[in-house]
């Protein structure tokens, strides 16, 4: 069995481009061929003060994110102010990006076996000591594709974080498992906390379910195959409630695509900056 790849980052033209975010103003994201580029910082109060900027750099191919507030408040109280991200793919709350013909999402669990991606990143520097942050996949499971409102009742996110500081996942920590992971061009194994946080849990009515790297990478080139993370996520659920959630069902859900980027926030000094930079990403299928 062969396999198939695309590669979203570094970019095929190699433009240049910039992305700005300031509380009063500025854009929100940007389309640079089929990924989505945005701050994503939904959970930032107007009586912040600061900036996110994410900008390319042809010369490197590397994606950079800038994160800057002196000040940074949040209006919910979830721990978490933004995601700033990259988007290939469909999200629940739009957008929905360009694809490639070998890679269309929105597309059912139980019919995605052996979808791997690649990601290549390096966290440059953070302040201050109590600034929190991780760096990690979002993947939305839902019942219905193309959904514009946001998940619904029922569905899934999924969180795999591979680097975090001083974050801590919605929910509760519920076990460990030991997961597949690819570094550099060796197949390895890490252990993964997993938390769980079910309805209810104050921003909106659709379960939580995260992997938290025990070993938290800092940067370089990692794989996983998203897919055994989707179904250990739905096994959990399971485990955990089996009259609501049921494993056969949970298959059925359309994965809407691939997000990667950056939560960030920090409510106890009430300050943060952040640079990381993304220098590849690629998805990878088996090829029937």
């Amino acid at each position: 069995m062969g396999k198939t790849m695309l590669k979203l980052i570094p970019l095929v033209n190699g433009n240049y481009k910039l992305i700005q975010w300031e509380p009063l103003g500025g854009v929100h994201g940007a389309d640079i061929e089929c990924i989505h580029v945005t701050p994503n910082v939904w959970n930032i109060d107007k009586s912040s003060v600061g900036t996110v900027q994410i900008e390319y750099e042809p010369q490197v191919g590397c994606l950079r994110f800038s994160i800057d507030f002196p000040r940074i408040s949040i209006r919910h109280n979830v721990g978490v102010a933004a995601y700033s991200e990259v988007i290939y793919g469909h999200k629940p709350w739009g957008p929905t990006t360009c694809m490639d013909p070998q890679f269309k999402f929105p597309i059912k669990v139980n019919e995605s076996k052996g979808l791997y991606s690649y990601v290549n990143y390096n966290v440059k520097s953070r302040s201050p000591d109590d600034s929190i942050f991780n760096i990690a996949y979002d993947l939305w499971l839902t019942t219905s594709p193309n959904l514009t409102n946001g998940p619904q009742p029922g569905d899934v996110e999924v969180m795999i974080w591979l680097y975090y500081h001083g974050q801590r996942p919605a929910g509760r920590l519920i076990g460990e498992l030991r997961m597949p992971i690819t570094l550099g061009d060796s197949e390895a194994a890490r252990d993964f906390e997993v938390w769980v946080a079910d309805t209810g849990i104050g921003i909106g009515e659709w379960a939580v379910v995260t992997f938290r790297i025990k070993d938290p990478i800092k940067g370089g080139l990692i794989g996983v195959n998203l897919i055994n993370y989707i179904e250990s996520a739905f096994k959990t659920l399971e485990e955990l409630n089996p009259v609501k959630w049921r494993y056969g069902d949970l298959l059925n859900k359309y994965l809407n695509g691939i997000e990667f980027g950056s939560e960030f926030g920090n409510v106890s000094s009430g300050m943060i900056k952040l640079n990381w930079e993304l220098c590849g990403l690629s998805l990878v299928k088996d090829s029937s």
